[in-house]
C-alpha cells in the first residue's frame, strides 16, 4: 500500500477541480461547481 503521509502530501498540492475538469466540463453555480452530465437514451 502507498503510505499514509505520502497520500497526504499528494492530496495538499493536487486540485480536484484542476483534475475533473481534465475530463468534464464545470460550470460555477454559486459557490459550487456544476457538471453537465449528458445521459443516452436507450432503444
Amino acid at each position: 500500500m502507498i503510505a499514509e503521509n505520502t497520500v497526504s502530501k499528494i492530496l495538499d498540492i493536487s486540485n480536484i477541480v484542476d483534475v475533473i475538469s481534465e475530463f468534464v466540463s464545470l460550470r460555477k453555480r454559486g459557490i459550487n461547481l456544476n457538471v453537465l452530465v449528458v445521459a443516452k437514451q436507450e432503444m
